[in-house]
Formats: structure tokens, C-alpha cells, sequence
């Protein structure tokens, strides 16, 4: 909450899952019956297609087209007519490194809302914004953070999963975390429990302490895009 300026979550709206791949893939599972739609974005993160397979879920691509950016009435037509019951959204998206603006997120919200179409947000990479987007209050740009802020209603719409790897350089630790509402938490936290147990203790202090030091995420932000830049020159010369 203190991070991202949430004011309405709770302890019963967060799961600390063994990676944020796992949460993906067993948060879906859960939102989802067999046969359902379920729509990503394309190009995309292969493992999109494991997890729409795995829950049964039908797989219908929604194209971004190239240069990137984000269509509000080519997303509303692909709503209307797909009827997707779920998208996958990924932000910062993989592979093309797009990141939705401010307003882009709260058209999106507000789009899904309208079609009933709930968001599992993939945000492996956010914390890894190279035009990093903030509001007036300073808060890193989340779209869980604007779910609960500018509507609590919203929120009730949109499951929001990261991972404590990318931002903080603490891969391999498998440390991912799920935010939703409190009845799809505890079910996925109790399915959890019979397939792969619980990240250990020590390590979930570790990630509650590395949280706290949000500027570290942001240095490493830094690094990457100093490496960005040095292979962008290459590739240019």
C-alpha cells in the first residue's frame, strides 16, 4: 500500500506465490471454466498459450500490430465481438518492451469493466520502464494501484501479479506476488497448497524487506538501460 499508493487492499487480497509464472498459471485456472474465452495480447510471452491450455480455456489472440500502441476501438470491437471471459494483459509487455501510458490504463479498465471482462495482468517488468510513468502523487504507474485508486469498484475487475526477480536482480528466488480480490486469493492460496506448498518464511521477509527499498528497483532500472543503450549503438554502427 505505502509503494503504490493503494488505499482499500487488505492482507486477505495478497498471495505470495513460489514465482509470479506459478500465479499466472494457477490464478487462471481459477478465474476460468473449461471452454471459456480467454484473450492475450499477440505477439506474446509464449507461456500465455500453457497457461490458456492447461485451464482449458479457449485462446483468442488480440493483434497489436507494429509500431505498438494501444487502439481503445479496436480493443472495444475485439471485446464485442470475442467476449473473452478473461484477458491476459501484459504491462510492460514481452516481447516488445510497450508500456501502456497513464490514460491508456484507465481506458483499459474501464473498458473491461463495460464488457464485464476481467484483467490478469502480467507485470513481470514493472519496475523495468525505461520512460518510467508516475502520477501527481509520485506513485509508480500500476494498474492495480488505479483499479483501487480512481475506483474501488474497478478493482473487483483486475488480478495483478510481479515478481520480486526482475526489479530487485532476485532470480532463481522464485518469489511472485498475486493481488486480487480476497474470495479468488483464497481459493488460489488453498489450491496452492496441494500442488506445490508455499514460498519458505525466510524468504518471504526477504521479499517484504526488498520492497521497502523501492529505489533499488529503480537503480536497476538504470543499469538495464545503460546496457539498452550500449547495444542499441552497436547494433546502429
Amino acid at each position: 500500500e505505502e509503494q503504490f499508493g493503494l488505499k482499500n487492499l487488505s492482507p486477505d487480497n495478497v498471495w505470495v506465490s513460489p514465482g509470479e509464472s506459478f500465479a499466472m498459471w494457477l490464478t487462471l485456472q481459477s478465474m476460468i471454466a473449461p471452454g471459456q474465452k480467454v484473450g492475450f495480447l499477440r505477439p506474446m510471452y509464449p507461456k500465455n498459450l500453457d497457461w490458456i491450455k492447461d485451464a482449458g480455456g479457449i485462446a483468442v489472440p488480440f493483434d497489436i500490430g507494429y509500431p505498438v500502441k494501444f487502439d481503445k476501438i479496436a480493443l472495444r470491437v475485439y471485446f464485442e465481438s470475442e467476449q473473452p471471459a478473461v484477458m491476459i494483459w501484459t504491462d510492460p509487455h514481452n516481447p516488445t518492451g510497450f508500456c501502456l501510458s497513464d490514460e491508456d490504463q484507465r481506458e483499459l479498465l474501464s473498458l473491461s469493466a463495460e464488457f464485464g471482462v476481467r484483467l490478469l495482468v502480467d507485470a513481470a517488468y514493472e519496475f523495468v520502464r525505461y520512460d518510467e510513468t508516475r502520477d501527481e502523487y509520485g506513485q509508480i504507474s500500476s494498474m492495480l494501484r488505479y483499479a483501487d485508486y480512481y475506483d474501488p469498484q474497478l478493482a473487483e475487475h483486475i488480478v495483478h501479479c510481479m515478481t520480486i526477480g526482475k526489479g530487485w536482480r532476485g532470480n532463481g528466488y522464485r518469489i511472485g506476488i498475486m493481488v486480487g480480490e480476497a474470495g479468488l486469493v483464497q481459493n488460489v492460496s488453498a489450491k496452492s497448497g496441494s500442488i506445490i506448498g508455499s514460498v519458505s518464511t525466510p524468504m518471504q521477509y526477504a521479499a517484504l524487506e526488498a520492497l521497502k527499498c523501492l529505489n533499488d528497483a529503480f537503480c536497476n532500472t538504470e543499469l538495464l538501460r545503460q546496457k539498452r543503450d550500449i547495444i542499441a549503438l552497436i547494433l546502429k554502427d
